[in-house]
């Protein structure tokens, strides 16, 4: 991580990001569930969105007409969920990019640094074609590991907190529910995973 560490600013800007952008990931359905629900179906929405104000209930603004303004205002919230979230992925995504890329240059001219101090006696024994590769390919695992290790994993444990959190909320009884199926599929995935890997092979 001490490559990294000069990035400070910038990884506080990403955590920042991926937990907004994750936050909006967990908003998407919220419309679409009203929309199902309540501008389709029978079921209570939201007074503010679904009821008409007290002085136009039996003007010109019927219950239906009102019913379309919120599909329409829902169907404008889906739209705005997924542009937001989908720029805040892309820039989070831009800066772990950069972030990445900036510790990589420093592991490689940290190498560069070394293999330059390395006596003659050292580089006449070994094959070029296999320092460089080590030095510009292997090094590149700093950056795997940074944003798809690093950076993933955060990503992933942020929306399975929040995901577990709202549906506590709504049904404590169906997160226990799906929780105690997780080992199973865990299971599965790695039953399954082994013997295709095996037949690949």
């Amino acid at each position: 991580l001490r490559y990294f560490r000069q990035d400070g600013w910038r990884l506080v800007m990403v955590f920042l990001l991926m937990v907004a952008s994750v936050g909006l990931n967990v908003l998407k359905p919220w419309p679409l569930a009203i929309i199902v629900d309540s501008v389709l179906g029978d079921k209570p929405g939201p007074a503010w969105l679904m009821q008409p104000p007290s002085g136009q209930q039996a003007s010109s603004l019927a219950q239906q007409d009102y019913k379309l303004m919120a599909l329409g205002l829902l169907a404008a919230g889906i739209f705005v969920l997924h542009l937001g979230q989908g720029s805040l992925a892309a820039v989070q995504n831009f800066l772990s990019i950069k972030i990445g890329l900036r510790g990589l240059t420093r592991v490689r001219n940290e190498i560069f640094a070394r293999l330059q101090a390395l006596s003659l006696k050292f580089h006449q024994g070994t094959t070029p074609g296999d320092l460089i590769y080590r030095a510009s390919w292997d090094t590149y695992a700093f950056q795997t590991l940074f944003q798809q290790g690093l950076i993933t994993f955060a990503t992933a444990f942020l929306s399975l907190v929040l995901m577990v959190s709202v549906m506590a909320q709504l049904n404590g009884r169906l997160t226990l529910l799906a929780l105690a199926l997780v080992p199973v599929l865990i299971g599965v995935i790695k039953s399954f995973g082994r013997k295709m890997s095996e037949r690949a092979a």
